[in-house]
């Protein structure tokens, strides 16, 4: 069976920390990702929270 998230964490740089059910936890850099099409609004939106 495969581990589902069960905790999803923010962290610097797009990188995400996430906390599977079976204990383990792991660190996924999307830096490469954001800049893709589908994510760059994901992008745009951190910076404007940034801002505030």
């Amino acid at each position: 069976m495969l581990p589902r998230p069960k905790e999803v964490k923010p962290l610097n740089d797009f990188r995400l920390q996430v906390l599977f059910d079976n204990g383990e936890t792991k660190i996924y850099d999307m830096s490469k990702l954001i800049e893709e099409p589908f994510y760059r609004k994901l992008k745009i939106s951190t910076c404007l929270i940034l801002l505030k």
